[in-house]
C-alpha cells in the first residue's frame, strides 16, 4: 500500500525555509554607520575707518585756507603770495582687520577754476599745482595700499600743505592777474577709504 504525499507537510517545510532564507538574507543588507556632529562660528572682520580734522575725528570740518596761515603783511582772512598753510587730516584704522586702500582727492567746486594759477597743494612728495585742477575732478594727492596687519596699527597725520609762493619764476603777471580778478573758489577735500580683495604686495607708509 503506497503512502500519501502529505502536501501539508511540504507547505510547511517550505515555508520554514523562506522564513530562514529572508532572515540570512536581511542581514546581509545591515551596514555600519557612524555620524559625528560639529559647530563653528562665523566670525566677520572688523572696520574701524576714522578720518578727520583732528586726531580721532570723524568728520572734515569746513575750513579756509586762511585758518592755518602763516605769513605777514595780507589782509585778515585773505591768501597772497608769501603765505602758506595747512588743511588737516588724520585716519586712524586702529583695530580694522582687513587689507585697506586709502585716498586723498582734492577738487574745486566752482563753474571756474577761480584759485590762484601758482598756489600749490602737497602731500609728502605728490604736487598739485591749482591751476591744473578741474570742477567736479578729483584729484589725487595720495594713495596707500596696506595689508590687513598693517591697517590694524594704521593711524597718521595726512594733512594736505599748502602755499602760494612770494617768489615765482615767472609768475608774476599771473600773480598780478589773479590778485586783480581776486575771485573766491571753493575746495573740497575726499578722504576714502576702502576695503581691498586681498594682501598688496607692500604697504607703503606715508
Amino acid at each position: 500500500m503506497k503512502k500519501r504525499f502529505n502536501f501539508g507537510r511540504l507547505g510547511a517545510l517550505a515555508l520554514a525555509l523562506t522564513l530562514v532564507t529572508s532572515c540570512l538574507t536581511g542581514g546581509t543588507l545591515a551596514k555600519y554607520t557612524t555620524s559625528v556632529d560639529g559647530t563653528g562660528t562665523a566670525m566677520v572682520a572688523k572696520w574701524a575707518f576714522k578720518a578727520g580734522s583732528t586726531d580721532g575725528g570723524t568728520s572734515i570740518s569746513t575750513f579756509k585756507l586762511t585758518d592755518t596761515t602763516v605769513g605777514t603783511g595780507v589782509a585778515a582772512e585773505k591768501i597772497a603770495p608769501g603765505t602758506k598753510g595747512e588743511i588737516p587730516i588724520y585716519v586712524d584704522l586702529t583695530d580694522t582687520e582687513v587689507a585697506t586702500e586709502i585716498k586723498v582727492d582734492i577738487s574745486v567746486t566752482d563753474d571756474t577754476n577761480n584759485l590762484p594759477n601758482n598756489l600749490k597743494f602737497t602731500l609728502n612728495d605728490q604736487e598739485i599745482n591749482a591751476g591744473t585742477l578741474e570742477k567736479g575732478t578729483d584729484t589725487n594727492l595720495i594713495t596707500v595700499s596696506l595689508s590687513a596687519k598693517d591697517a590694524a596699527k594704521y593711524k597718521e597725520n595726512l594733512s594736505i600743505n599748502w602755499e602760494w609762493p612770494f617768489n615765482t619764476t615767472g609768475g608774476d603777471t599771473s600773480d598780478k592777474n589773479n590778485g586783480e580778478d581776486a575771485e573766491t573758489s571753493n575746495i573740497k577735500v575726499t578722504v576714502t577709504g576702502t576695503q581691498l580683495d586681498k594682501d598688496p604686495e607692500s604697504s607703503p607708509t606715508p
